[in-house]
């Protein structure tokens, strides 16, 4: 019994001595603060220039020269396609026998 009321005691002084730093150290910051207005923000967006902004890629590009252009990238990529050599065969798994463990 003795040695739970030690425990017990122990574990008051502990939570004592933890609050008291943490109150000493929250205390000592804010005497070193003070009265400081908060600082403004560092990064400021207008909304109408952010706006502007997303609509630069929704164009849409019908020039012939962007239709030729990804006409020869789908060329290309077909010819890569054809020529890549095919996939090695898989290796056959074993037969799968009802109440056999595959190991």
């Amino acid at each position: 019994m003795g040695m739970i009321v030690r425990l017990l005691v122990a574990a008051g002084l502990v939570f004592g001595f933890h609050y008291a730093v943490k109150h000493g150290v929250a205390t000592a910051i804010m005497a070193q603060l003070g009265d400081r207005p908060q600082m403004s923000p560092a990064i400021t967006v207008e909304p109408e220039a952010l706006r502007q902004a997303m609509e630069v890629g929704r164009a849409v590009d019908t020039s012939a020269q962007r239709t030729a252009i990804e006409s020869a990238s789908r060329q290309l990529e077909e010819m890569n396609r054809t020529m890549r050599p095919p996939l090695p065969p898989t290796v056959p798994l074993p037969p799968n026998i009802p109440g056999m463990p595959r190991h």
